[in-house]
């Protein structure tokens, strides 16, 4: 993955750290970052203070801006958005968790863990979207955000955490790491798992997803991609709507997720 926007955000992050023209930092913020965040399809630049866990536009402190969830793919200059030498506008971070809407004390420690970022090429003219206020939550994972192919929804993606338990085999770990998901009487992610990447602490898969229509109708299948870390003890799963890509497009997607 390119790795140019993230060393302009650098030069961005050390100017307002300093005080500089723009910046929005107050008297103990603590350490900050620099983020852009693809949005409705537009970026904005986000310097986010990790000790209040918010984040500031360079103009204006916005509430849908106070996700973690971000992709750093380019930056406005003059009329228009700017990427830098080499680097993919297609190609970017996510950071999860990527909101606390939905965090309760029973479930305060999957949010409560520290955050980590995936890695991800999304198909042409797709985008990554926080969900408004009042649609975040838990649906199959936590903090999801949504896949967008232009203005159409085509899927989201979120994150969990899991235990090791020992006397697992070794063909049957994965079916540990995503127990919620594998045993699902509705939605069950356990079928046709393919390995795609092999991550060294964890592995990239692709799935079917099949939801039950109860007895009254078949089941309904679509594609979904799983990665899990075993150092970080986390997952991701990705659901798509049927007929955004082809077999190959997700196995492509799949195999460009890395969790760093």
């Amino acid at each position: 993955m390119a790795n140019q926007p993230l060393q302009f955000l650098d030069l961005l992050l050390a100017e307002r750290a300093a005080g500089g023209e723009g910046s929005q930092q107050k008297p103990g913020d603590g350490a900050l970052e620099v983020l852009l965040q693809k949005r409705l399809g537009e970026y904005r630049l986000i310097v986010r203070s990790a000790a209040e866990n918010q984040a500031y536009s360079n103009t204006t402190l916005r509430e849908d801006l106070e996700i973690a969830g971000a992709a750093a793919f380019g930056w406005r200059e003059g009329d228009g958005w700017k990427t830098a030498a080499g680097a993919d506008p297609q190609e970017g971070t996510i950071t999860f968790p990527a909101y606390q809407e939905g965090r309760e004390d029973y479930n305060a420690v999957v949010y409560d863990i520290q955050p980590f970022q995936l890695s991800i090429r999304l198909p042409e003219g797709w985008s990554v979207r926080v969900p408004p206020p009042e649609e975040r939550g838990t649906s199959f994972a936590f903090t999801p955000l949504w896949l967008y192919q232009g203005e159409e929804y085509a899927g989201s993606i979120a994150y969990n955490t899991f235990e090791i338990y020992p006397d697992v085999p070794e063909e049957g770990f994965y079916r540990m790491v995503y127990n919620q998901l594998m045993l699902g009487s509705v939605l069950n992610w356990d079928n046709e798992y393919r390995v795609v990447r092999d991550l060294g602490t964890g592995e990239v898969a692709t799935v079917q997803i099949m939801e039950s229509q109860g007895a009254a109708g078949p089941a309904d299948m679509r594609p979904g991609i799983l990665a899990y870390d075993r150092d970080r003890l986390v997952y991701v799963a990705i659901q798509l709507e049927n007929g955004r890509l082809s077999s190959q497009e997700v196995w492509e997607l799949a195999e460009s997720l890395q969790i760093l």
